[in-house]
């Protein structure tokens, strides 16, 4: 067998036996990254009555009669272009949530050149749908409780999927306190009230 050969069936050997090798430590690290995870979000499944899922990582439970699901990404990317960054994202998903259109509320730099302040706005097709939910105050419930840090989607309504998505980046957190946790829940209670008198 010439050098060249034998080069090439050790490097084959070598193959073989090293990609197994590094599937099951990538497979280790992630399994051991979801128990951190998991670990994180367990003080707070007694406030929805939860219970945690390692694979994903998530709490799932029940807030005033609605199916919640609670979910962090540290490092979510945000943004687009030159606004392109990253959050400590934590979100609270209701489920099963009826809706006929979608709607989101937005933080974005206002002023020239966008050295303003963040401030949220409503993104909806319909405009009358809108007005309605400016009039029964869903950006006063978001200010009072989201950190406008980053020009991202703060809360999104997808009839389609009938989920209500709040988001907020709880920096430099993984996850918010008890407290935070709470003021949140009662955010979301609210808008998905809105939603379903607003939005039927």
């Amino acid at each position: 067998m010439s050098p060249e050969t034998a080069n090439l069936v050790l490097g084959a050997v070598i193959l073989v036996v090293l990609i197994p090798v590094l599937y099951f430590v990538a497979r280790a690290a992630g399994a051991l990254g979801d128990v951190w995870s998991a670990r994180l979000l367990a003080p707070l499944a007694p406030a929805i009555g939860g219970t945690v899922q390692r694979t994903p990582p998530c709490i799932r439970g029940s807030y005033q009669g609605r199916a919640v699901r609670a979910s962090f990404t540290p490092g979510q990317s945000v943004g687009s272009g030159d606004s392109a960054t990253t959050i400590n994202a934590f979100y609270i998903e209701v489920t099963d949530l009826p809706g006929r259109q979608d709607w989101r509320i937005k933080f974005h730099v206002s002023g020239l050149f966008g050295q303003g302040q963040k401030q949220l706005h409503i993104e909806v097709q319909d405009q009358e749908l809108g007005e309605r939910l400016d009039q029964a105050g869903v950006l006063a419930i978001v200010s009072a409780v989201s950190a406008p840090t980053r020009d991202y989607v703060t809360v999104a309504y997808e009839a389609r999927r009938k989920t209500l998505t709040y988001t907020d980046d709880v920096s430099p957190r993984r996850v918010p306190s008890q407290e935070q946790f709470a003021a949140q829940l009662a955010s979301v209670a609210r808008l998905a009230e809105v939603n379903e008198q607003l939005n039927p």
